[in-house]
């Protein structure tokens, strides 16, 4: 009985310990080999909200790359946000990291799926001392939601929100 509670035990600390940077990798492409589409559903939102920031008030600096571009080898900086902009009129940079839900879930928008996820976009924000939006679309499809929401990361606590606090 001691050895059973003793695994159970250990297998919960295991589950609760830091990542490294490479078991994060790990996870993401074991994620898009279970669901290639997700990925693709992801893309295309990463393309709709392009349309939000028009090339002639902000430059694109960086974009999450498509792994065939890489013959299949992960980018590492396609663990940061999706998208990073230059604002034209400040000189502003920011990032936006674009989640597509077709509806919600319980009730809510998931768009972390877990802590260490959503912290590592706290730790990028702080880090790069640059902003990070959440561009959060809804319904229809990824290439034309039937609403965006967009929120800057400092004001989300929590990995799901329920609709009374997103704002179109």
């Amino acid at each position: 009985m001691f050895d059973k509670l003793k695994s159970a035990v250990s297998k919960l600390v295991d589950a609760f310990k830091p990542k490294s940077r490479s078991e994060k990798i790990e996870e993401i492409k074991e994620d898009i080999k279970k669901d290639p589409t997700s990925f693709e559903k992801g893309t295309a939102f990463e393309l709709c909200c392009l349309d939000i920031f028009p090339e002639k008030d902000f430059d694109l600096l960086e974009m999450t790359h498509n792994p065939d571009s890489a013959n299949g080898r992960f980018v590492k900086s396609d663990l940061n946000p999706d998208l990073q902009f230059k604002d034209k009129k400040t000189g502003n940079n920011f990032s936006v990291e674009c989640k597509y839900r077709s509806s919600l879930f319980k009730g809510a928008f998931s768009w972390a799926k877990n802590k260490a996820q959503a912290d590592r976009y706290r730790e990028y924000e702080k880090e790069n001392e640059i902003p990070v939006f959440i561009a959060m679309g809804l319904g229809g499809t990824p290439e034309k939601p039937e609403q965006i929401f967009l929120m800057p990361l400092k004001e989300i606590k929590y990995n799901s929100l329920f609709p009374i606090v997103l704002k179109d």
